[in-house]
């Protein structure tokens, strides 16, 4: 692009690479997505299983009425 911009080139040819490019940046970044939402699902799981290792059955008495 840097070269069709400074030079006069004909720019058919960089549409259509420019348009190459955006498609495979969409497709990384639907990836990249994909991919974040497993390990944030992942880390999600670890931490509740931590959190459950912990955890302590409470309960409560109801309050009387009078």
């Amino acid at each position: 692009m840097k070269s069709a911009w400074l030079h006069k080139t004909d720019l058919g040819t960089a549409k259509q690479n420019v348009v190459e490019f955006m498609l495979k940046t969409r497709e990384q970044l639907h990836s990249a997505v994909e991919n974040a939402n497993k390990i944030a699902a992942q880390q999600h799981a670890n931490a509740k299983t931590s959190c459950d290792k912990r955890a302590v059955t409470k309960f409560f008495l109801q309050e009387r009425k009078y």
